[in-house]
């Protein structure tokens, strides 16, 4: 056979070959990655999750109508609306996870099209070079081959490579088929992930919007008792019992610690970096509505709800849960008798028994509990004697 005939047939199964190369690529892109999976059950995790959320939700709401029918205490009631406010918090945080993960999603589709697109371009181009290529060299087509066969077994021969030839180019197309049809359906999942996105966007509008509801039901509670001197007294004193027995109880716990365990150590760090002004100091103050003084055991500190809350110094978390008084709160021993109490916050990100550094995020602050707006309420205690935690930071 002529070394141009031979130069021919072996460009265009050259051409061949470096199809048969890429085309796995192409379809190992469509054919979904390991991010792909993980994101897939990670979205799913979430999405179970905030249908839980919602159901608890639901639940909540109709303990809260039977309180309300039996005329139940202010506390009770205003403890089952913290309770929504941070069922609601949390549908939240999961909705904006939900729209993160499925931006992810979006922006690794948009790559994976985009790559297999381009791929498939370059694939086709090869095909369009291999018949152009046919086309020119007529000596080189199907027909052009088998003629110029000397023999029979020669015709056989070349008859076989042919065929080989169109059954790869049958599947070639077959091939491109099926990525060109793979891309639209990857284009199809991306629009579905951005209406699921817009979806999420519209219930996180609508949770916002009814978290705000609640907040308003929250503190509207106990300004309404303030315009009832009796009621507000009696469940004021009941928050106060509540407060009391809680102290005694970190006390006791304290006084056994401290059996075990020295002081960590350092000097305390103020837990709401940014917000400093005390609304509400340590000691006796006069209460305008009950006329009369009453010992506040920590200050009050002002800040947003949803402020990061900062332990004051390392140690063990001997408290981490609900209170009708303080609602959520957490107390952390740090040895030789001294404890911090940090309470009314909107989410506590702590778990009792945990390890803490300081400065460590253990809370958010909120208004659950015997509050009328977001706070902190801050306690330092000392061999089961509460102090005043502005003696404990400079100036």
């Amino acid at each position: 056979m002529p070394e141009s005939k031979v130069k021919k047939i072996a460009g265009i199964i050259a051409i061949i070959l470096a199809a048969l190369i890429i085309l796995p690529i192409v379809m190992s892109i469509l054919s979904g990655s390991a991010y792909a999976a993980i994101s897939e059950a990670e979205l799913k995790k979430l999405k179970e999750q905030s249908s839980a959320l919602s159901k608890e939700s639901k639940k909540i709401a109709e303990e809260l109508k039977k309180v309300r029918s039996t005329k139940a205490s202010a506390i009770k009631e205003k403890s089952i609306i913290d309770n929504q406010i941070s069922i609601l918090e949390q549908e939240i945080e999961t909705s904006n996870l939900i729209i993160q993960n499925l931006s992810e999603q979006i922006a690794a589709k948009e790559l994976e099209i985009a790559e297999a697109e381009k791929q498939e371009a370059y694939e086709y181009e090869m095909f369009k070079k291999r018949l152009r290529a046919m086309e020119e060299n007529r000596s080189a087509s199907y027909i052009g081959v088998l003629l110029k066969c000397e023999t029979f077994s020669d015709l056989l021969c070349r008859s076989e490579m042919i065929g080989e030839i169109i059954l790869f180019d049958r599947e070639l197309m077959d091939s491109l088929k099926r990525v060109r049809e793979n891309i639209e359906l990857a284009k199809a999942e991306l629009e579905a992930s951005r209406a699921d996105q817009n979806s999420t966007r519209e219930s996180l509008i609508a949770q916002a919007e009814n978290l705000e509801i609640k907040y308003a039901e929250q503190n509207s509670i106990i300004k309404t008792l303030e315009q009832d001197e009796d009621a507000f007294e009696t469940e004021y004193e009941e928050a106060l019992k509540e407060m009391e027995r809680v102290n005694k109880e970190v006390a006791k716990m304290a006084a056994e610690l401290a059996k075990r365990s020295k002081y960590v150590g350092g000097k305390y760090l103020w837990p709401t970096p940014g917000y400093y002004t005390i609304t509400s100091k340590y000691g006796n103050r006069y209460h305008p509505i009950l006329k009369k003084n009453s010992f506040h055991s920590g200050i009050d500190i002002g800040a947003p709800s949803g402020t990061d809350i900062l332990a004051s110094n390392s140690g063990e978390v001997i408290v981490a849960g609900w209170n009708n008084a303080y609602g959520n709160y957490v107390v952390i021993n740090h040895g030789g008798g001294q404890t911090t109490l940090y309470a009314h916050m909107s989410k506590i990100l702590v778990k009792k028994g945990q390890n803490v550094k300081r400065g460590d995020k253990i809370g958010r602050v909120g208004s659950t509990g015997w509050s009328t707006g977001p706070h902190l309420h801050f306690e330092i205690s000392i061999d089961g004697k509460t102090k005043n935690p502005k003696d404990y930071f400079p100036d």
